[in-house]
């Protein structure tokens, strides 16, 4: 009979694998022929910050990452200063103890209206995930999500007007 100070303790740990599918060679090129552009990431997980961040770099974009609202909306505001604006935001809706996507995308969007938002969140029957639109949002991306889902949201976004 073990004593329980013999025994080891398993810990499992699921992160969501964002490659977790190939992205077609098409929306690639796509993506990298457009000069792609600057991507600003908050999500307050570090290993989704790094994942994202090592994906977007992947498919061309210039990326920095932002750990919580306060940090993304000094990022965004000095990238406004310094003529260098992000073309799309990737904000995660929910940051416990801290302020979420909806509160940051407020004050982005008083800095520049025509900014390129993007929700993501795995709360898919929130509010703001089912009608993002009316919360200043042109995109959401339902956690997990793939590098391909990712690329194609980001095309579609960049594409507007």
């Amino acid at each position: 009979m073990e004593s329980s100070s013999t025994r080891d303790a398993t810990r499992v740990v699921h992160v969501p694998a964002i490659r977790a599918q190939p992205v077609p060679v098409k929306s690639v090129n796509e993506t990298l022929a457009m000069s792609c552009g600057r991507v600003l990431v908050m999500d307050d997980q570090l290993e989704i910050r790094e994942l994202a961040a090592e994906a977007l770099a992947y498919l061309g974009y210039d990326v920095e990452t932002a750990a919580d609202g306060p940090e993304a909306i000094a990022l965004f505001q000095r990238a406004l200063k310094e003529d260098k604006p992000f073309g799309v935001v990737i904000l995660d809706l929910t940051i416990p103890g801290g302020m979420g996507g909806r509160e940051v995308a407020r004050h982005i969007l008083k800095m520049d209206p025509k900014a390129k938002l993007i929700v993501a969140s795995g709360y898919c029957t929130d509010p703001v995930m089912e009608n993002h639109q009316a919360y200043g949002f042109c995109a959401m991306l339902r956690k997990p999500y793939t590098l391909g889902e990712m690329n194609q949201t980001l095309l579609d976004v960049m594409a507007r007007d």
